[in-house]
């Protein structure tokens, strides 16, 4: 219903556009006189004007809309190419990126080469160091000299075996790299997106995030985490078309930090952040604190809810459900971000006794978990 009412409202203000023309006045003018003719019985007349209208002014109209069209056509043309050029540009700086990474974690020693290393190096140690104290003396200078360099050498083993990055670490950065790669490239952002590990967020998860938020295309998603994720949030629904994001915060700080973000690309029309106090809330007899929200918040129901978390924050999540279920519905879409394991697992197992709720699947680091009601 929104939608046939905004392409009506479209096709009204196109008409209106056409009569404020020149061209549009002398329509006007022409539809008069006909009016007027008609109306005094000079039916002649009234042909006339209504043949010289339709003969002249109707064909100029029709050609000037398609010169327009044509004109409009190129222009977005002109702009898709231009930013598919862009994104290409942005994608293989990435994968050189991804490529310097990968050279630069295959140089240094793994795990099992520096372990090896270090026990031969103690091996020779021990054998050298028997009996020292009372040899130390009849050693020439150059035996001196392989000892302390033994030493040294031990010292360097110990540096790299603290240093060195497992094959673990390696798949996780790529893995991450690639996260990020791909975000780029379904968001296409004209700036560079905001900090993303530094506030709590894992590519992955955003990733996630962004993915869902395109997939569900939502009327409303409500944030509860930091900036990097409202920023990427308004984003996705910016690239919808349609949709708005509400993001919810308790420090003015980070309020006006968000605001500023989405202001600089130009998303304060898709999202806003509402300041909201935390205050005590009493849910099934045990005192929860959580966010105070505005009356008449939500104007439509809830589609995707993301409950994150900040790393200086410890507001927590279980009390939103209780107190955002009224506006939910059977179909949303919550996303838990991940802090501790254990508390994840009873938080999931009381919300699915409670409403329900059902872990639809997990990124591949655990960092979000999409979360659905289960179909009754």
């Amino acid at each position: 219903m929104m939608a046939m009412a905004r392409k009506f409202a479209s096709m009204i203000r196109q008409f209106a556009r056409w009569y404020r023309t020149p061209a549009g006045i002398v329509s006007l003018a022409c539809i008069g006189l006909v009016l007027v003719f008609a109306a005094l019985g000079l039916v002649t007349a009234a042909l006339l004007v209504t043949l010289a209208w339709v003969g002249v002014i109707v064909p100029h109209k029709l050609m000037r809309e398609r010169r327009d069209w044509e004109l409009a056509v190129h222009q977005l043309t002109a702009a898709q190419q231009q930013q598919s050029h862009e994104l290409r540009s942005e994608i293989e700086s990435l994968s050189k990126q991804l490529r310097r990474m990968n050279a630069s974690l295959s140089a240094v020693p793994t795990g099992e080469e520096v372990r090896t290393w270090q026990d031969s190096v103690e091996t020779s140690q021990a054998e050298f160091n028997g009996g020292y104290e009372e040899q130390l003396g009849a050693l020439d200078e150059r035996q001196v000299n392989a000892f302390f360099h033994l030493a040294s050498l031990e010292d360097r083993v110990q540096t790299l075996h603290e240093s060195a990055v497992s094959s673990d670490q390696r798949s996780k950065i790529s893995e991450e790299i690639q996260a990020m790669s791909s975000l780029y490239a379904l968001l296409a952002p004209h700036t560079p997106l905001p900090p993303i590990n530094a506030e709590g967020l894992s590519p992955n998860a955003a990733l996630e995030l962004c993915r869902v938020i395109t997939e569900q295309e939502p009327s409303t998603v409500v944030v509860v985490g930091n900036t990097s994720s409202t920023v990427i949030a308004a984003l996705a629904a910016a690239k919808n078309g349609f949709g708005h994001v509400i993001s919810l915060e308790h420090d003015i700080g980070y309020a006006r930090n968000t605001r500023k973000a989405l202001e600089e690309r130009g998303l304060d029309k898709v999202a806003k952040v509402v300041e909201a106090p935390i205050v005590d809330f009493r849910i099934e007899g045990n005192e929860q604190r959580w966010y105070e929200l505005p009356e008449g918040l939500f104007e439509t129901p809830i589609e995707v809810l993301y409950l994150g978390h900040r790393d200086d924050d410890d507001v927590s999540k279980k009390p939103a459900l209780a107190l955002l279920y009224d506006d939910l519905t059977s179909k949303s879409v919550v996303l838990l971000g991940s802090t501790d394991q254990s508390s994840d697992t009873a938080l999931l197992a009381e919300w699915h006794d409670g409403y329900g709720l059902m872990q639809e699947s997990v990124t591949s680091d655990e960092q979000l978990r999409r979360l659905r009601f289960r179909e009754s």
